[in-house]
C-alpha cells in the first residue's frame, strides 16, 4: 500500500461533518508491532495477513485512541506516551492469524472493526427486502461505504425510518416506526439481519396498527402547540390539544384515541408549569 505525503484531513469516522471527507475507503487487515510519532503523524509498522510489513498512518487521534483494549501491547494512555518519547515497541497478545481490521481511507486510518464488521448500505439492503405492493421505499440520503444513509418505507399512515449510517454517529442501524425508535437487538446487526427485520415489520404488522406515542413524543407536540398558538397568549387546554394533532398529522403520525386523555393530564399537572403557562 502506498501512503500518499502531505495529505491532511482530520478524519473522524463518527462525526457527520468530517466523515464526508473520507473517500476510497479500503479494508486491511494487519497487526501492529511498532507505533511512532512525527510530525502530528501516528504511524504503525504492522506485518498484514498475508506476512508482509505494511505502513498503516492516523493524522487524528480518535480513530486509534481506544486500540489498547485490543490487546496489542499497549496502555490506556499510550498516545501520550508516544508522542513523549517518539516511539513504542508492542508486544501483542494476539494471535498471529488474529489480526485487526482496519479501515483505511485515502491513505489514513478512518477506524478499526472486528472481523465481523460489514459496512451498512442502503443498496445491500434494499436488495434483500421484500417489500409488499402497498409499501413503498424512498432514498433520503444514499451514502456508501463509511456513511450508509438514510431511507424510509411508508404504507398509508405507517413510516419505517432507518438511519444506517456511521456518519451519524451509528455503530449500528437505528429504526424508528411513525417516530418512535424501535428497540431490537442493536449489536453488529448486518445487512441482511437488518433487511429481515424490515421484511418483519411490513409483512407482519397490520396497516391499521397505530403505534401509541410516548410522553415525551406528546411533550415534544405540545412545545410546538405552544410556540405556533404562542408562548405569551393565554390559550384553553383544547386548543392547544387540536393544534397538538395537527402537528402530528402534518408529520403523518397517526394517534391512538388515549393519547387525548394522556396528554390533557400531562398538560394539567406537569407540562403547563414546565412551559410557564
Amino acid at each position: 500500500m502506498v501512503i500518499k505525503e502531505g495529505i491532511k484531513l482530520e478524519i473522524n469516522a463518527h462525526n457527520k461533518k468530517t466523515a464526508r471527507l473520507l473517500k476510497n475507503h479500503a479494508r486491511i487487515r494487519a497487526l501492529p508491532k511498532r507505533v511512532s510519532y512525527k510530525n502530528g503523524i501516528i504511524i504503525f509498522d504492522c506485518i498484514d495477513d498475508g506476512g508482509q510489513p505494511i505502513e498503516l498512518r492516523a493524522n487524528s487521534e480518535r480513530p486509534v485512541v481506544y486500540l489498547h483494549e485490543y490487546k496489542i501491547g499497549l496502555s490506556k494512555g499510550w498516545i501520550d506516551e508516544v508522542k513523549r518519547i517518539g516511539s513504542l515497541d508492542m508486544v501483542s497478545n494476539r494471535k498471529k492469524d488474529d489480526p485487526i481490521n482496519w479501515i483505511v481511507c485515502d491513505g489514513f486510518i478512518a477506524c478499526f472493526v472486528t472481523d465481523d464488521f460489514d459496512f451498512i448500505e442502503i443498496g445491500k439492503i434494499q436488495s434483500l427486502l421484500k417489500i409488499p405492493p402497498i409499501w413503498n421505499l424512498k432514498i433520503i440520503e444514499d451514502e456508501k461505504g463509511l456513511f450508509g444513509g438514510q431511507f424510509e418505507l411508508t404504507a398509508n399512515e405507517k413510516r419505517i425510518d432507518v438511519n444506517c449510517g456511521v456518519n451519524n454517529g451509528n455503530d449500528s442501524a437505528k429504526i424508528e416506526m411513525n417516530g418512535n425508535p424501535i428497540q431490537f437487538d442493536h449489536d453488529n446487526n448486518g445487512n441482511q439481519k437488518i433487511a429481515d427485520y424490515l421484511n418483519q415489520l411490513m409483512n407482519e404488522t397490520p396497516i391499521n396498527q397505530t403505534i401509541p406515542p410516548s410522553e415525551e413524543r406528546l411533550f415534544v407536540y405540545f412545545k410546538q402547540a405552544r410556540i405556533e398558538l404562542g408562548l405569551n397568549v393565554p390559550l384553553i387546554i383544547d386548543d392547544v390539544l387540536l393544534k397538538m394533532s395537527q402537528i402530528a398529522n402534518a408529520k403523518r403520525e397517526r394517534l391512538v384515541d388515549s393519547w387525548e386523555k394522556i396528554a390533557r393530564e400531562k398538560i394539567k399537572n406537569e407540562w403547563a408549569t414546565k412551559m410557564k403557562v
